[in-house]
């Protein structure tokens, strides 16, 4: 690990041009090849600002030395960005309610947003004309150059090798001029500002984690050091308004994001109408920056509350069989984040949890003969960059996954849950990952199916192999939220739930089919009979005692039982039966059970040990459904629970 954090160090040297002269930021990456539409150093995006942040603060305080920038360097700099910053935050051409558009272009010393994703009918309408507006939207959506959504009133831009001033062909052909080209290029081509939540989120959590490392003696320049600590914290102030605004009326939750150019929320077309995305998934990279924006701004406990779940198996290669929360496209970037700044490792379940995702992950990396892990990025095919890179055991999303891309900068923060598993992995694949290492810090990774090294860098996934390995962020942040009264609300957000005996007989047990098929549930001695006859599908509905709901945060839920015949799936819904909640379309949790043991003759009682996080997503919960299918052949149903309890 030493090695590649060494190497990963060269990045950022003299002469590398992965910093822009103009505003101290990190470019988007190392790759500039115009030819091949790769145009990485002309732009940047707000979480690899944040990681610069967080790197050049720790070489301030002399955690990090390299060869390259000294503690006094990083200070200045650290003061150059933060004024780039602060610029950029007033800036209504990328910036608006003190927040930041999520990709910032450069353009000698000005920063611009990206150009525009969509155009609205009524501006082209209002630029020509009802008549010949109306025919340049037709020509424009017969082109390819659109995608109608909206009932047709906004178009979704293609851009392509056909697409620009120098294809008015076709359809568009009678509007060549250049009177009328020109200015619907100028339409199309605007630049925007496309605020994302989760990107402001990564940087305001990198900038309180840069005042927490300031905070901490000795430093080159105390003075200069307190200056920088309360302009940024006058930053993180700036933002609220941003925050504020992007917290929805009746979930609670965070939406993704608005294009401040057009005062459209982030979303999709759904049937001709607009639906609003909201951040509703808790397995994700913004996971811990969630916490700190609620923390913060003092936002409802429901950001955090109102998020779904999902957990999945996973068989290790010794048999062993275990639970894991699932990132929604299996990607490791997702389950492990760049960084543990919310103090996860002193939580047990979280520590358990996160230790589990890393033995995943290097499991499926022993197995497979895998120089990395899996995870979002450049896949080494062309200058794809996909998030479909993942374990499909542990993924979500539906959609087939690449398995042969895997890269190495997730090691960094996997480093600190398990120091030992990530040098086995890096010894064992040193013949591979060294061809990585390069003058400039290390490829993404290594295609396996083409024997190829994945000739890509970019900045932030450089940075984190730096990051994760020096293991600081946790502190950093506990010693920024003591600063400002934080740490009890911190605290409060890992609360652990009481015990719960499903079995009991305060809880109701419940059970039905949608097609009202008779299934009996009795209780007996030896446990709880859930059976029918000529059963496809059945639901059996644990109603926990007390009107606010169970919480089974933080720590495990025991199912001991015997299937007396084969169950083709099963999951368990973690239902807070709320109308708001279902009328949004929120995301529900979920546990889907392995359900192998029951097609094995002979197997017995058989014991599942579901370890869950302790997060105020898991509270709340008035309804656990068990949902049981037999496959395409209805059949009897017959399962003894002798357990089904949450543990502490």
């Amino acid at each position: 690990m030493h090695a590649l954090v060494t190497n990963a160090f060269q990045y950022v040297a003299p002469g590398q041009g992965t910093i822009d002269a103009a505003s101290g930021y990190p470019c988007e990456g190392w790759n500039h090849d115009p030819q091949r539409g790769v145009y990485l150093r002309s732009f940047t995006q707000l979480t690899a600002i944040g990681a610069w942040i967080n790197l050049l603060a720790n070489i301030a305080a002399g955690r990090a030395e390299n060869p390259y920038i000294s503690p006094k360097q990083a200070l200045d700099r650290l003061q150059f960005v933060l004024g780039s910053l602060q610029h950029d935050q007033h800036d209504p051409d990328v910036s608006a309610k003190g927040l930041l558009g999520s990709f910032l272009g450069f353009e000698g010393n000005k920063r611009t947003g990206p150009l525009a994703s969509t155009v609205v009918r009524r501006d082209v309408v209002d630029a020509f004309g009802e008549r010949k507006g109306a025919a340049i939207w037709q020509a424009l959506e017969k082109m390819g150059w659109i995608t109608l959504e909206d009932k047709g009133q906004q178009g979704a831009i293609r851009r392509g090798p056909q697409f620009g001033s120098a294809h008015f062909q076709g359809p568009l052909a009678p509007f060549a001029g250049d009177a009328t080209r020109d200015r619907l290029m100028a339409i199309l081509d605007r630049r925007v500002v496309m605020v994302a939540y989760g990107d402001n989120a990564n940087l305001s959590t990198a900038v309180a984690e840069a005042i927490g490392t300031l905070l901490q003696p000795p430093l080159v320049d105390q003075s200069a050091a307190a200056q920088l600590r309360r302009e940024m914290e006058q930053f993180l102030e700036n933002q609220r308004p941003g925050y504020e605004f992007l917290l929805g009326p009746n979930t609670g939750l965070l939406r993704f994001g608005w294009n401040a150019s057009t005062g459209r929320f982030f979303g999709w077309d759904e049937q001709g109408h607009w639906k609003i995305g909201h951040s509703d998934y808790l397995v994700n990279e913004f996971r811990g920056p969630t916490m700190f924006v609620l923390l913060r701004y003092g936002l409802p406990k429901s950001t955090l509350a109102n998020l779904a779940v999902k957990f999945k198996s996973y068989r290790l290669a010794d048999g062993r069989l275990i639970y894991t929360p699932a990132p929604w496209e299996g990607s490791a970037f997702q389950a492990l984040g760049l960084s543990l700044s919310m103090e996860e490792l002193g939580q047990p379940s979280w520590k358990r949890i996160l230790g589990n995702l890393v033995d995943i992950e290097l499991d499926y990396a022993a197995r497979h003969n895998l120089p990395g892990f899996l995870s979002e990025g450049y896949s080494g095919w062309d200058n794809q960059y996909t998030g479909a890179i993942g374990i499909p055991e542990i993924t979500v999303d539906p959609n087939p996954r690449i398995t042969d891309a895997p890269s190495l900068y997730t090691l960094g923060v996997a480093y600190a849950i398990a120091p030992d598993g990530v040098e086995r992995l890096l010894g064992a694949r040193w013949d591979l990952i060294s061809q990585l290492l390069t003058e400039h810090g290390p490829w993404e990774g290594y295609n396996t199916t083409q024997g190829k090294v994945i000739q890509f860098q970019t900045s932030v996934h450089v940075l984190s192999i730096i990051l994760g390995a020096l293991n600081s962020a946790s502190d950093d942040m506990a010693r920024y939220l003591a600063s400002r009264g934080l740490s009890e609300g911190l605290a409060a957000l890992y609360n652990v739930g009481n015990n719960l005996d499903l079995l009991s007989p305060d809880t109701k047990a419940i059970g039905w089919t949608p097609d009202k098929t008779s299934v009996r549930v009795t209780r007996e001695a030896s446990g709880l009979h859930f059976r029918g006859e000529d059963v496809g599908q059945a639901g059996l509905t644990f109603v926990p005692p007390g009107l606010a709901g169970a919480s089974l945060a933080g720590g495990t839920l025991v199912i001991r039982c015997h299937a007396r015949q084969p169950i083709e799936k099963a999951t368990i819904e973690l239902d807070k039966n709320d109308p708001a909640i279902r009328e949004a379309g929120i995301l529900s949790s979920e546990i889907f059970l392995d359900t192998s043991w029951t097609r094995v003759p002979g197997a017995g009682e058989q014991t599942m040990r579901i370890p869950l996080p302790a997060t105020p997503a898991l509270s709340g919960i008035r309804e656990i459904v068990l949902v049981v299918r037999s496959g395409e052949k209805r059949g009897p149903l017959d399962i003894l629970f002798t357990a089904f309890q949450f543990v502490r």
